[in-house]
């Protein structure tokens, strides 16, 4: 018959055999201990050893078990606290000894004391530490398969940190961790192929990649994945599958997703409840005092996305970031133009257009370009015009090449015949 698990008995067999000076019971109780694994139900449980208390903090139960194994010569042990001696809090920190406690266990052919020596030898950054790290991370990725050897030894290949540079070999040994599980390593897989170099560019090998690692919790491999689909790059295009992914990087704390979701629901090319959330994270961050967030929440006030429409309060958003965003100069001209918010104001409407102008902006560009073409808001002035529009077609804007072109067709020389020119925006 079966016996059903039961934590607390087995921490109490564990305890009395450490206790007992068995190593391989003080070694797990101190791996137990360091990942939060506390006897609360048991009071006085660890009092046989060191009278320590259900308030101590698990690291110090770690160091107490593991000091006691690496005594008594266990790799295990003394990979451990080489570990929290050289990772640990401030007062629990003697990196000299740590290291060394890392060589012993290397010595004795613990893949963590492997890893743990190796990297302590990259940063002394000498050929021969070199050339002894890299044959540590070698034996503890392939010989002993652990994902973290193969991930720091793949990392240090790509960057030629301590080792000769090799991209080819890099993305061997991360591939294996991200194999074995590791979402970073996957992601950085992902990552090669995503960029034209060191390998030749590969997107649907980097899509294949990036998903593995999304799907264990990485949130800058689901953002990546969301913009390829949004480009149709490796997979399809597809706004809704994209969306699903950036959704899943921002549930994992993703800023840059946030704001790529954002820009899709400003699009309105998501369901109404992200754009909802889209205009709570803007108030949420204009409230802070972040002036792009104000122009954001600003241009959904206008829009209308993810609330009513408000001219009155995006104006005065607008206005706001106005004194550091050409994008937000434009918007407040544009405002001021159509009489949004206020009464129309074409002299104001146009010096803020050629604010923006003025810092290459071209939506600004052109719509500057119309009112001096056009005497809005003051003297035509069709040279400025030409230019203007011509600066903004350079960029590959549709409203300076359609104006371009109506003007050209008019007027051989580029010259206004006096009749209104629209552009498109």
């Amino acid at each position: 018959m079966a016996c059903r698990p039961c934590p607390t008995e087995a921490l109490c067999w564990l305890t009395r055999a450490a206790a007992a000076g068995e190593l391989a019971a003080q070694s797990l109780l101190a791996s137990l201990a360091l990942q939060g694994v506390s006897p609360t139900t048991q009071a006085g449980l660890f009092a046989t050893v060191s009278g320590d208390t259900d308030s101590a903090s698990s690291l110090h139960r770690a160091l107490q078990w593991a000091q006691r194994a690496a005594s008594g010569g266990s790799p295990e042990a003394q990979a451990l606290l080489g570990f929290i001696l050289t990772a640990g809090p401030a007062d629990l920190r003697d990196p000299e000894r740590g290291e060394a406690l890392y060589r012993r266990s290397a010595e004795a052919g613990n893949a963590q004391g492997q890893l743990g020596w190796a990297l302590a030898l990259l940063r002394r950054n000498t050929a021969k530490a070199a050339t002894e790290a890299r044959r540590l991370l070698a034996a503890a990725a392939a010989e002993l398969g652990q994902r973290s050897a193969q991930l720091r030894y793949g990392m240090a290949l790509l960057a030629g940190r301590g080792v000769e540079q090799d991209a080819f070999s890099g993305e061997s040994w991360l591939r294996r961790a991200g194999l074995a599980g590791e979402p970073l390593a996957a992601a950085l897989v992902g990552d090669l192929y995503a960029r034209d170099a060191p390998l030749p560019p590969n997107y649907v090998e980097a899509a294949i990649w990036f998903h593995r690692a999304a799907e264990g919790g990485h949130a800058g491999a689901a953002r990546a994945l969301g913009r390829l689909h949004l480009r149709g790059a490796g997979v399809a295009a597809d706004t809704e599958e994209a969306a699903q992914w950036l959704r899943h990087a921002v549930a994992h704390g993703d800023a840059d997703a946030h704001a790529d979701l954002a820009r899709l629901a400003l699009a309105g090319q998501v369901p109404e409840a992200d754009r909802q959330a889209t205009f709570a994270w803007f108030l949420q961050h204009a409230e802070a005092g972040d002036p792009a967030a104000a122009f954001n929440l600003g241009i959904c006030l206008a829009e209308g996305v993810g609330t009513p429409g408000d001219d009155t309060r995006a104006l005065a958003l607008f206005r706001l970031a106005a004194t550091c965003m050409p994008a937000a100069q434009y918007w407040y001209g544009r405002m001021l133009a159509e009489g949004r918010g206020t009464a129309p104001d074409q002299p104001a409407a146009r010096a803020w257009f050629l604010r923006a102008a003025g810092q290459r902006y071209a939506d600004a560009e052109v719509a500057a370009a119309e009112m001096l073409i056009n005497g809005r808001g003051g003297p035509a002035d069709p040279d400025t015009a030409m230019a203007l529009f011509t600066r903004a077609a350079a960029t590959g804007h549709p409203g300076a090449l359609f104006a371009l072109d109506v003007l050209r067709r008019s007027q051989p020389d580029g010259a206004s015949a006096g009749q209104p020119v629209a552009a498109a925006r």
